[in-house]
């Protein structure tokens, strides 16, 4: 059993590596790795499945728009997470399920009732409400979220480059909400910037708004 849990996880930071360095190719092995590590129940350690390949298991699912797969993945799998953490894991990846299929109002509620612990899931959940708000045009509770997101990570200290990445997808977002309407100089200027900004996760969807 050893063997096989190391050989995945051999396999599996060979695709995430390739993945990360823009060869989507790697995403359909990736998925296939893991239903092999369910099918096999390797990772399932003491009763327990990680939280960590559990967040993966489900980011990697939903880009391959397995939406019915994943709804039964977190139904069935979300009972072999810790106790602790299985409220705000399950909240969490529920959330990030219907956001994907654009079911705002579902992700919006699950996002704002479950209390998330831990700093990169709590600001990615952050980082899915400014976007569904900013698209739904719920600009007062945007303006909100601007400050309340600021306020959060000037208190986190250990959170490295994702800082800068948060505080720009709020500065760039905000930058487009007031632009001029038909400002064709300041559209082309605030796009230049996205694209030429090194720490931005957000680019592709801040140069759509800007284009909308």
């Amino acid at each position: 059993c050893k063997c096989i849990i190391n050989l995945l996880s051999e396999d599996e930071n060979h695709c995430i590596k390739n993945l990360n360095t823009g060869k989507p190719e790697f995403l359909h092995e990736l998925f296939d790795l893991y239903l092999q590590g369910l099918d096999k129940k390797v990772f399932i350690v003491n009763g327990y499945l990680s939280r960590f390949t559990f967040n993966n298991i489900v980011s990697v699912a939903l880009k391959k728009e397995k939406y019915d797969w994943t709804n039964q993945f977190i139904e069935e799998y979300g009972k072999s997470l810790n106790r602790n953490k299985r409220s705000s894991i399950i909240g969490y990846n529920k959330a990030k399920l219907h956001y994907t299929q654009k079911q705002y109002q579902e992700a919006m509620y699950l996002l704002l009732q479950t209390h998330f612990d831990e700093p990169l899931i709590h600001l990615d959940g952050r980082r899915m409400l400014l976007k569904m708000y900013f698209e739904l045009g719920e600009y007062d509770a945007l303006e909100a979220l601007f400050d309340s997101f600021r306020v959060y990570l000037g208190r986190k200290k250990l959170l490295g480059y994702h800082k800068e990445n948060y505080l720009n997808i709020i500065q760039y977002t905000k930058q487009i909400l007031n632009i001029p309407k038909r400002d064709k100089e300041a559209i082309g200027k605030i796009k230049k910037q996205i694209q030429l900004e090194k720490v931005l996760t957000e680019k592709e969807w801040l140069l759509k708004m800007l284009e909308q």
